[in-house]
């Protein structure tokens, strides 16, 4: 054989077994979309703390017994009930309660809804989404 029909052949062989090795470490392989999320780890901590800090533990009028970590800082009766509770060890983290007059879902949805949040949050000039963690 000459050099070059050499060079060709010990090519495919060394693909061949490139291939193979492939096909072996496939079951071990992970993409980047298979793999979770850097931030996954992270969301069940992150529910339980937000769940602990919006749990009422307060009577139904909005004033706080003496066990719980918020202290009230502002009531509203009219046109709607507004409650802000300011967290007795943590500052800058507050608690607002209010009565929306419409059913909870559309709440829910306009709330939840981070690029309509300009629309109702007067401190927000405009926001975007950077990045999303799932479906």
């Amino acid at each position: 054989l000459q050099q070059p029909q050499k060079a060709q052949i010990q090519g495919a062989i060394e693909d061949k077994a490139a291939e193979n090795d492939n096909e072996n470490d496939s079951e071990n392989w992970r993409t980047e979309e298979d793999a979770p999320h850097r931030y996954t780890a992270k969301c069940a901590e992150l529910e339980s703390a937000f769940l602990q800090l919006a749990s009422p533990q307060d009577s139904d009028d909005g004033a706080c017994d003496s066990s719980s970590p918020w202290t009230p800082l502002v009531t509203v009766n009219k046109p709607y009930p507004i409650t802000v509770q300011g967290h007795v060890s943590k500052p800058f983290c507050f608690r607002i309660t209010f009565f929306a007059p419409t059913v909870p879902g559309t709440a829910f949805d306009l709330l939840a809804d981070i690029l309509r949040r300009p629309e109702w949050d007067e401190l927000t000039e405009s926001t975007r989404i950077i990045e999303k963690l799932g479906q």
